[in-house]
């Protein structure tokens, strides 16, 4: 054995009766395949103007690296522009919210849509917002998020729709009218 090389055993990579189990769990559970998500999508309370909630619909998808440059290509306004090819194709999970239904939408991991897109083997988690665009340069209101490999479960992706962007934020949305009304009590 070459100095410095560690075998699996002195690793410690076997242990007791484990010796054949161990390695194929590690395999399996480190091996990966491409990530599904659970997303769940809400609006911000920034989103309030008046005491309305305008109406915004929002997509989500996932992306092959073609479609990617495809949609980037078209913009926001092209891609929500009527009879628009390529939103069609890609079979978006489409979200409406409005001053009636301002509740977080959820798409689980298991619901069809993902059926559907990992058949592609997709890259990038995609959600677009039909939302008025910002004064600012950079266009926030479309968000590509790398799907990458899964290692141990299920993971949820929390999204957030604000006044002329979308964010990813890490605890779920709650709905604004009843966040709104908890943060008055």
């Amino acid at each position: 054995m070459k100095q410095g090389c560690k075998t699996a055993e002195s690793a410690g990579l076997w242990y007791g009766t484990g010796k054949v189990l161990f390695p194929v769990v590690a395999v399996f559970l480190f091996s990966g395949c491409v990530s599904r998500f659970n997303v769940i999508t809400g609006m911000s309370e920034l989103l309030d103007d008046r005491g309305v909630y305008p109406s915004i619909e929002v997509d989500i998808a996932a992306l092959t690296d073609k479609e990617v440059d495809e949609i980037k290509s078209l913009g926001v306004e092209g891609y929500f522009s009527p009879g628009n090819t390529i939103r069609r194709r890609i079979e978006p999970f489409t979200v409406f919210f409005s001053n009636e239904d301002t509740t977080p939408a959820t798409l689980l991991f298991d619901d069809i849509p993902w059926k559907t897109w990992m058949r592609k083997k997709p890259k990038t988690l995609f959600i677009i917002a039909s939302l008025p665009p910002a004064e600012e340069e950079a266009d926030e209101r479309m968000l590509f998020l790398p799907m990458g490999r899964t290692v141990l479960g299920v993971r949820t992706k929390y999204i957030r729709i604000e006044s002329n962007k979308i964010v990813e934020v890490y605890e779920r949305p709650l709905d604004p009218r009843v966040q709104g009304a908890s943060k008055e009590e």
